[in-house]
């Protein structure tokens, strides 16, 4: 149902309202939680700081000052209105790889995930249909091999739905028709005050469009604001614990990472008797649904991977270098993008090389607060995105063993167009991950398995913020399965 804020009387007691679950974000991850409670016997407050449009005047709110990143990075990869981020997406879908999960020795800080893979499955093929494609798993795992088991290139699958999957339009009717889940929508969550022993939130301070302040006080809260405005939000929590809630171990806000689409690369030429295989495996394929489509990727194996000291890393092909989008979703329409890959006929074919890399974690890219405050008090972000020296030697390396690999198998010869793979530009892409990780170590991490933040009893985090490593592929689909595992264990454990 949705609630008409602005009848909601003030006062000492009038001003309360009460509930069993607060999520705090009307995104993809909170929009998800708030399906998965629908009907049941809960009582569920989803809270959004905009409307069912989009509000200049709300987009705003993201405003603050960056470094290491394009002009209008705060606003331009966000949006601030029901159905979230989804409201621009692409809708490119695969699941992490299972060497993303795993602490890798040769990358600094690396902590892995408290769980693997095999863990996620069933989740990930619960996410699918959500953002309506099929299940990734439930007819096996995907086929990796890029030609035969002995070559150390792999191919990696994603999944598109073609026009893409809007959150806020899609599940709109369900939610505003929903008996126990409420809807506030323009509705900006200010505080989250603690109990007196400091063990648990008391209650959720809002502030709406029109001035008016109320709370919500609930059992347990979810906070599924986004990998940049859930570490804001948290460090702007600080009138009971001056660091902010969960930031025990100076963590909050750290170790924030994205991938770094980079085109223009040069181009690669098949040759011989495997280039129609291989171009039917590297083309976007349809399905037998008309509005999803299949793309591979090119990766590495994770033995070579760790022989190397590689972060993760795909590889897409493009047919016509002319035409090559800036990078592969940012400043192109995703499905104009899509269409060159129209592969040559014959023996011979000649692609534009694009790759898409992980970045390593570290504390100095960060979240922190400025001094300015927005309009609702709230003191605004002050982002300094940074990169190691393994971010770029890692593409080199990649790049350089991606030509090796396929000259070794006289598949073909890459053709680079740059003098130095370290010179070129790690700009990070609209994915924002790891700034609130989860580890059991409340030393190592904000929250523990469950997405708990550690020392609070009843606050949990959602979405990419909880991410200890965001390998290369896109992290939508892990963030819904995250949520999907979140439902399970809050559903567990009332």
């Amino acid at each position: 149902m949705l609630v008409d804020h602005t009848q909601i009387q003030t006062g000492d007691s009038a001003d309360i309202h009460e509930y069993d679950l607060c999520i705090i974000g009307g995104g993809a991850c909170g929009i998800t939680l708030a399906r998965e409670f629908d009907g049941l016997n809960v009582k569920v407050a989803l809270v959004e700081s905009g409307g069912f449009e989009h509000s200049t005047e709300t987009l705003a709110l993201y405003d603050g000052d960056a470094s290491g990143v394009r002009e209008g990075y705060l606003t331009q990869t966000r949006q601030r209105f029901f159905g979230g981020t989804t409201n621009h997406w692409g809708n490119l879908c695969r699941p992490f790889d299972e060497l993303d999960f795993k602490k890798r020795a040769w990358i600094p800080d690396s902590v892995g995930w408290p769980f693997g893979l095999r863990d996620l499955e069933p989740y990930y093929d619960r996410a699918a249909p959500i953002v309506q494609l099929t299940p990734f798993f439930t007819d096996g795992a995907p086929e990796r091999d890029f030609l035969d088991p002995s070559c150390d290139l792999s191919a990696l699958l994603f999944k598109i739905r073609r026009p893409p999957t809007r959150f806020g339009s899609l599940y709109r009717k369900q939610l505003t028709d929903s008996t126990n889940v409420s809807i506030f929508l323009n509705c900006n969550a200010v505080d989250l005050p603690l109990t007196g022993n400091k063990t648990a939130v008391q209650s959720l301070a809002i502030l709406t469009n029109e001035s008016k302040h109320f709370r919500i006080n609930a059992k347990r809260y979810v906070l599924a604001t986004g990998g940049l405005e859930n570490p804001r939000f948290l460090l702007n929590c600080n009138k009971d614990i001056e660091t902010g809630l969960g930031n025990h171990s100076d963590l909050v806000g750290r170790y924030f990472m994205s991938h770094a689409p980079t085109g223009g690369l040069g181009a690669v030429n098949f040759s011989g008797p495997n280039t129609e295989q291989l171009v039917k495996r590297m083309t976007v394929r349809t399905t037998s649904r008309p509005e999803e489509l299949e793309v591979s990727y090119v990766g590495i194996r994770e033995a070579a991977q760790e022989r190397l000291g590689l972060l993760n890393q795909g590889f897409a092909f493009w047919s016509t270098i002319e035409e090559l989008p800036e990078d592969l979703q940012r400043f192109v329409d995703i499905s104009k993008a899509f269409t060159l890959l129209q592969s040559e006929q014959g023996t011979t074919a000649t692609f534009a090389l694009t790759s898409v890399a992980e970045q390593s974690p570290n504390r100095s890219s960060r979240v922190k607060l400025g001094t300015e405050k927005d309009i609702t008090g709230l003191r605004k972000m002050q982002f300094e995105f940074r990169t190691n020296a393994l971010d770029r030697d890692s593409m080199k390396k990649s790049i350089e063993f991606l030509a090796t690999e396929l000259g070794r198998l006289h598949l073909g010869r890459v053709r680079f167009d740059f003098d130095d793979a370290r010179t070129l530009p790690f700009n990070p892409d609209d994915h924002h991950m790891g700034t609130t990780r989860m580890h059991d170590n409340p030393t190592q991490g904000v929250v523990d398995t469950n997405c708990r933040v550690h020392h609070l009893n009843n606050l949990y985090v959602t979405g990419g913020s909880v991410f200890p490593s965001g390998g290369f592929a896109n992290p939508t689909i892990t963030m819904i399965a995250m949520a999907l595992r979140l439902a399970d264990h809050l559903r567990s454990s009332s």
